[in-house]
């Protein structure tokens, strides 16, 4: 009876037909006359039954069918337990007892009608807030203090590989009892513990997945919201190995590479370049200024001027320049690049590669010496 009551009080029949409406709160009415006819009601307590006929009227049905209700349970409070019994002509005690009653159910149905309007508000935001949890693709899950799970959008269960139905109302070590056995147990009870949102990320074994995770503690529980992050993981993975790869095949080339934001005037630069110059990686700021002190003096000039006609001109660079290493070794350096323009043909960037030449220097060097020698043995031998 307890369970049929409390069902019948969050029931919504506001969109009903008038018929159905009224002809519930009817129902009602005939119902509250039949238990007020039993004992110990009566005449002792003759509108008991019907305050809750106008209670139920105006929480279910709305205002006319409460109005309907009160009238009705006047009348026949009037007609069947005031004396004069079986009469609708009041005496001036019954006629007060039936304006308090009037009242009331006014009151109530003031109440009823309150209660039902903040329960459909309720109703339409967790509606919606249902139908947007339903839409998204990250996981949202609910967790009780019992670690029992009392909600999971299918985004969640999904990402699970299970339905809500298989997840909901059971126990998260039980859903992924591996869970125990990672760093995200530490921080699901971490949360709890110092009741403070924790951010991490997760490896989940049985599904081979990585999960972006963010766990907000309340008094109820745990809200847990992830996302599979493992194909972006495996891109990034991949992205490193492939720079991986690029730094080994340009330190191999003696090779380095740079980019230049001219809007912003940062500079980032390869590892190589450091090492071209004779300078520890890291060593100071990759700034253009910082670039020029690698310079010979001799050659500083020359570069600034390459730099800036390339920025003025077609965007084409390219200038040779020696470099002097803090042990005092000179090295030959071929800078070559080009100058990205915006839609308006403002300089934006500047990319470039920086290689050492000096075996090749060397090597020339060493033929043009080899020919001077060829040639006085030639004209030494004609003499």
């Amino acid at each position: 009876m307890y369970r049929f009551l409390y069902r019948l009080a969050h029931l919504d029949l506001y969109q009903e037909p008038r018929t159905v409406r009224y002809g519930l709160a009817l129902l009602f009415v005939v119902e509250a006359l039949a238990l007020n006819s039993l004992p110990p009601a009566g005449s002792k307590l003759p509108f008991i039954f019907f305050f809750g006929a106008v209670a139920l009227s105006a929480h279910l049905c709305g205002f006319g069918p409460a109005v309907m209700a009160t009238v009705l349970s006047g009348v026949l409070s009037k007609f069947f337990f005031i004396p004069p019994l079986f009469s609708l002509i009041p005496t001036a005690g019954g006629l007060g007892q039936i304006l308090v009653f009037m009242l009331v159910s006014l009151i109530i149905t003031s109440a009823a009608l309150q209660t039902s309007v903040a329960q459909i508000a309720a109703a339409e935001s967790q509606s919606r807030l249902a139908d947007a949890l339903k839409s998204i693709t990250e996981g949202f899950i609910t967790i009780n203090a019992d670690w029992n799970i009392t909600y999971v959008n299918p985004a969640g269960a999904q990402l699970f590989g299970l339905t809500p139905e298989q997840m909901t109302g059971h126990n998260v070590w039980e859903i992924a009892p591996s869970i125990s056995e990672t760093s995200s147990y530490q921080s699901l009870q971490k949360a709890i513990r110092e009741q403070k949102p924790v951010h991490f990320e997760s490896y989940y074994e049985p599904l081979k997945r990585w999960y972006r995770m963010a766990a907000f503690p309340g008094p109820r529980g745990l809200t847990v919201i992830f996302q599979d992050i493992s194909e972006a993981r495996q891109t990034a993975e991949a992205l490193r190995l492939s720079e991986r790869r690029l730094q080994f095949a340009q330190v191999v080339a003696k090779l380095g590479s740079w980019e230049w934001n001219l809007r912003t005037n940062e500079i980032w630069w390869t590892d190589v370049i450091w090492t071209l110059h004779g300078r520890p990686i890291g060593s100071m700021q990759p700034t253009f200024e910082n670039w020029i002190t690698f310079i010979h003096p001799e050659d500083r000039g020359r570069c600034q001027q390459a730099v800036e006609e390339s920025l003025a001109g077609p965007g084409d660079y390219e200038v040779e320049y020696r470099t002097i290493w803090p042990d005092g070794t000179v090295r030959w350096i071929v800078a070559r690049g080009q100058v990205l323009f915006d839609e308006a043909q403002r300089a934006e960037r500047m990319l470039g590669i920086c290689i050492d030449t000096t075996e090749r220097k060397q090597a020339e060097d060493a033929l043009r010496k080899s020919e001077k020698l060829a040639a006085a043995g030639r004209l030494a031998a004609t003499i």
